[in-house]
């Protein structure tokens, strides 16, 4: 889901503190012990995440050719890289929390298997 959310001046701090953002923000696949029946996994991995695109899917929409020889790259700029801590840098966008704790999915693209995580 995207959000768009205007608050009042007092609130704006609120939400460069990466513990608030992680209470409010989860950018990692759910675990077992978070998602018992699979059902929270099976949302995220059906509408929340990204992909695959890249070498898995040069067709992706969010694939645009570069100025610079007309190699494709992610618009979105993924993957993203891991991050064992969300960082809030200094022009405001937060590097969300993304362990790199094995969790995976399997989506199909093109007829095979891709792997997608955190």
């Amino acid at each position: 889901m995207h959000l768009l959310v205007f608050l009042s001046p007092e609130f704006r701090n609120l939400l460069l503190d990466p513990a608030i953002i992680d209470r409010i923000i989860c950018a990692e696949l759910p675990t077992p012990d978070t998602d018992p029946d699979g059902h929270l996994t099976a949302v995220v991995k059906s509408a929340l995440m990204h992909g695959p695109c890249g070498t898995d899917n040069f067709d992706a929409p969010c694939m645009a050719s570069d100025d610079c020889g007309g190699r494709k790259e992610c618009s979105k700029r993924f993957p993203k890289s891991f991050s064992a801590e969300t960082i809030v840098q200094d022009d405001g966008y937060p590097v969300y929390c993304r362990r790199n704790n094995g969790r995976t999915c399997v989506k199909r693209c093109r007829g095979r298997e891709v792997f997608l995580n955190n």
